[in-house]
């Protein structure tokens, strides 16, 4: 999330963070697409989904 607002609020460049934190550009992308999207933070930290149903077998 750090640096997807980095790159979203054009502090530095997308090739300056996978340089520096050493992740592909395309995980880069991903998370700014996720920031832009998801209204700030609250992409990053949805509740996740439990498990399903259980399966009644006989």
């Amino acid at each position: 999330m750090f640096t997807a607002q980095l790159a979203a609020n054009e502090h530095c460049k997308l090739v300056d963070i996978e340089r520096t934190f050493g992740v592909t550009g395309i995980s880069v992308k991903w998370a700014v697409k996720q920031y832009r999207s998801g209204g700030g933070c609250r992409a990053f930290f949805q509740p996740r989904r439990g498990p399903g149903p259980g399966v009644l077998t006989a």
